[in-house]
């Protein structure tokens, strides 16, 4: 009798929807799993901690004088920088995936009390040292699961070899101005003690546009079997209020201030900005808009003449 044999590589009729399904799946699979890896950065979009609203009036009142990213920039201690473009649902995507590596980790409480400084080419940097070991494990364990974007960490370009956690409040041009700076700040400031219990997942639109929260990202507890609430979308924009009747205690560039208070910076009409002298050595800078912006007096006194 002859026995017709079945090739061995040819499934039963039955079978092929099903196995034409999983291999759509599988093709899928590293379809993702090769975009995630080509994604690219982009200095429009960052993670980072960002401190409660209700304690920013200390450094916002450093920042607003001496900060060009003041009116872009919340107060914030960068953890990834730059990341992923904001696209699509990679935002999303890239929530989950940290909400994902960050089950484990506990939340923690940061003090920022010291002022250090960066020296660079044609300027300085005077930042609040918040001197946290679980800030920088937090950046490792991010930089793990993000490690095209570890620039913080490890950029040899810009002899970045280790992640400093920081959080900038303003520029000055030299080592002995930022000096200065630093010293006179450091007697006046009153620390700030915060619980870091989430992450946010920033970006914007241009350049020129302050940073929207697109996700808050909670930490978790320490223990990998406790249910971890998703990451919430937030599309939180931040908006640089000031205090009114603020008066700056050290002198600032008065370019800086007109740069700070551009039309352009602050989405206003022109007729909402109205900068009258008010004496000798002084500037006031008075911004009426209805709605959600109100009307902030600043007074700036200008020691120096730029």
């Amino acid at each position: 009798m002859l026995v017709h044999a079945q090739p061995l590589l040819s499934p039963p009729l039955s079978r092929l929807p099903l196995m034409r399904k999983v291999c759509r799946q599988q093709a899928t699979v590293r379809m993702s799993t090769d975009v995630l890896s080509t994604r690219n950065k982009d200095h429009k979009s960052a993670i980072c901690v960002i401190p409660p609203r209700t304690l920013w009036d200390g450094v916002q009142s450093i920042r607003c004088f001496n900060d060009p990213g003041f009116v872009r920039w919340p107060p914030h201690v960068n953890l990834l920088y730059p990341f992923w473009e904001d696209l699509g649902e990679d935002m999303e995507v890239a929530a989950r995936r940290a909400a994902a590596a960050l089950k484990q980790t506990a939340p923690f409480q940061v003090t920022l009390a010291k002022f250090d400084v960066f020296e660079h080419g044609r300027s300085c940097t005077l930042w609040l040292d918040p001197a946290s070991p679980e800030l920088v494990t937090l950046q490792e364990t991010l930089a793990k699961e993000f490690p095209e974007c570890n620039d913080l960490s490890n950029d040899p370009d810009r002899g970045i070899t280790t992640f400093v956690p920081h959080l900038s409040v303003g520029r000055w041009r030299d080592r002995q101005e930022v000096q200065a700076a630093a010293e006179a700040y450091q007697t006046s400031f009153q620390p700030i003690t915060f619980q870091v219990d989430q992450i946010a997942l920033i970006s914007r639109d241009d350049f020129g546009s302050p940073f929207t929260i697109r996700y808050s990202v909670p930490l978790g507890e320490g223990a990998c079997h406790k249910q971890i609430p998703p990451p919430a979308r937030v599309d939180l924009g931040y908006l640089p209020l000031l205090v009114p009747g603020l008066v700056a205690t050290q002198p600032a560039h008065p370019p800086l201030l007109l740069r700070l208070m551009t039309v352009k910076s602050w989405n206003l009409p022109p007729s909402v900005i109205h900068m009258p002298p008010s004496g000798p050595g002084s500037l006031r800078v008075r911004m009426m808009a209805s709605g959600t912006l109100h009307m902030v007096q600043i007074l700036q006194r200008r020691c120096l003449e730029h």
